[in-house]
């Protein structure tokens, strides 16, 4: 016995403005929920399109179907994200820096490979000013007055590219803790990550 195929009956127009839809919802999703799961991401950035391929069948054979599909919702999904990024209703839209460093973070990291960061940074606060945006939700700040509010005990929480840089540690270091209320809790009793370094500068 063939396979069935599940076919919706859309015309062409009404098929290719819902894969456009849906991708601005998708991106609606991101901004709103900043998933973080790899399982969240495969299933917004692959399985939403793929499901989407059944209102092209009537159109398309199966392959080229799936390539309308996926080449429909993946451009409609950057172009909207590019163009929030460069909107002026973007919360960090009022700070100066390259507009490439607004669109993406892969120039930028592609610096930070080589050890140059902090010296590419500091050529841009010397173009644009002690504040300045070096990626699409991240600015840096060149001010010492700025040091204590920003990083003091009741600054800004760490954000979540310190999770990434320890996400394959089975204990998170101090540095990747991004919640302040697990800090106590890290540095009480001997098992504690604090207790173990008094007892390393006790004995020095």
């Amino acid at each position: 016995m063939a396979p069935t195929i599940f076919v919706v009956d859309l015309s062409f127009r009404h098929a290719v403005y819902t894969v456009l839809g849906s991708a601005l919802v998708v991106h609606w999703i991101f901004k709103r929920f900043e998933p973080q799961h790899v399982a969240a991401h495969a299933i917004l950035l692959l399985g939403v399109p793929a499901f989407l391929t059944v209102l092209l069948l009537t159109h398309f054979p199966p392959l080229p179907a799936a390539l309308v599909s996926f080449s429909t919702f993946w451009c409609t999904l950057l172009a909207s994200v590019a163009l929030y990024r460069l909107s002026p209703w973007h919360p960090l839209a009022r700070y100066p820096g390259p507009m490439m460093h607004k669109l993406s973070k892969v120039y930028l990291a592609w610096i930070s490979r080589g050890g140059r960061r902090h010296v590419y940074t500091q050529e841009l606060h010397r173009q644009y000013g002690d504040i300045i945006r070096v990626g699409p939700n991240e600015v840096s700040v060149n001010m010492a007055s700025a040091v204590h509010p920003l990083m003091g005990t009741s600054g800004l929480q760490k954000g979540p590219q310190w999770g990434a840089r320890a996400a394959t540690q089975a204990v998170p270091p101090l540095i990747a803790i991004g919640d302040p209320n697990q800090l106590p809790r890290s540095g009480r009793g001997d098992g504690g990550a604090l207790g173990g370094q008094r007892m390393i500068l006790v004995v020095r």
